[in-house]
């Protein structure tokens, strides 16, 4: 299954999200910083949209993400000037393709 092309740094995690589906978050270039994407999959191997949840400009960024309470949680390491940071997001999965 292709779930992501184009300028992909990678950085991928896995989680799953319920009725046999799963959410993929990746890494993916952009313009000044990165975007921090996810997708959801069924096990029919149906794609939900993609969806930004974040941005960052660190180099090296490995978002780190599990399912609660219905919704994903995601977490990643952005640079602000010479400070690091740590942000997070929860982003509502709906299951329905």
């Amino acid at each position: 299954i292709l779930v992501a092309s184009a300028l992909v740094k990678g950085h991928v995690d896995i989680a799953h999200i319920g009725d046999g589906s799963f959410a993929m978050s990746w890494v993916q270039h952009g313009n000044d910083v990165d975007d921090i994407r996810v997708r959801s999959i069924t096990s029919q191997g149906q794609l939900g949209s993609i969806k930004t949840v974040g941005r960052s400009a660190a180099l090296r960024n490995v978002p780190q993400m599990v399912f609660s309470d219905g919704d994903l949680i995601l977490a990643w390491t952005d640079l602000l000037g010479e400070a690091t940071r740590i942000l997070s997001v929860r982003v509502e999965i709906a299951y329905a393709y």
